[in-house]
C-alpha cells in the first residue's frame, strides 16, 4: 500500500495551492482508483432536494459553509478554503438527502472552531472510496450520475458487486466556478 505520490509541498498536484485531505491509493486501474482517506475533521451541512451542482440547495449549503470559513464560527476565525468540496447524495427520485462538506485545513485540524449556525456541524471522517476522475464543467447532476453509473459498471465488471455502497453517491470538485478549462471532477462510491 503505497502513499500517493506527492508534490514538493506534500499534497497531490491536483490540490493546487489548497489544503486537501491525505489519502492512500490502495489500487489503481485505467478507470478508477481505490483511495483510503485518513481520519480528519470536515465542516458539513445537510439539506434535501434536487442536487443541482451550481444552484438550488447546493448553493445554499455552499454559502453556509463559506460563511463558516469567513468567520461565522465561535472563534471568529478566518479559515482558508480547501479542496475538494465534497457532496453526498442519498435516495431515489427527485428529492434526495444531500450533504456538503469542506475539509478543515491542517492549521485547524487539532481544534476546529465550532460553528455558530446550528445547521452547520463538525464531523470526523475516515473512509475508503472507489474514485473516478473526469473533466469538463458539470452543470447538471445528471452529468455526475452518468459518471457514477460508469464507475458502478467498472466495479461490477471487476467482480466487486458487493464491495461498494449502492445507495450513496459522492462527488467532488476541485476548481473555482470561474475556471472553465482543465477542471477536475470526481465521483466516489464508498467501499464496504
Amino acid at each position: 500500500m503505497g502513499h500517493l505520490k506527492k508534490t514538493v509541498n506534500g499534497k497531490p498536484a491536483f490540490c493546487g495551492d489548497y489544503d486537501c485531505p491525505a489519502f492512500d491509493v490502495i489500487n489503481k486501474t485505467d478507470d478508477y482508483e481505490l483511495r483510503c482517506y485518513e481520519k480528519a475533521y470536515w465542516v458539513s451541512t445537510t439539506s434535501s432536494g434536487t442536487p443541482t451542482p451550481m444552484g438550488g440547495e447546493n448553493k445554499k449549503m455552499f454559502m453556509k459553509l463559506f460563511e463558516y470559513i469567513k468567520g461565522d464560527n465561535q472563534e471568529s476565525a478566518k479559515i482558508a478554503m480547501t479542496v475538494p468540496v465534497l457532496n453526498e447524495v442519498k435516495g431515489n427520485g427527485d428529492s434526495k438527502k444531500l450533504k456538503m462538506s469542506f475539509f478543515i485545513p491542517e492549521k485547524f485540524q487539532n481544534n476546529p472552531p465550532g460553528p455558530t449556525d446550528p445547521t452547520v456541524f463538525i464531523e470526523k471522517k475516515k473512509f475508503c472510496a472507489y474514485v473516478r476522475t473526469f473533466g469538463g464543467y458539470p452543470l447538471f447532476y445528471s452529468q455526475y450520475e452518468a459518471e457514477i453509473n460508469k464507475l458502478k459498471k467498472d466495479l461490477l465488471d471487476a467482480g466487486l458487486k458487493y464491495r461498494f455502497e449502492n445507495g450513496l453517491a459522492m462527488y467532488a470538485g476541485y476548481d473555482e466556478p470561474w475556471k472553465i478549462f482543465g477542471r477536475r471532477n470526481e465521483v466516489m462510491l464508498l467501499q464496504y
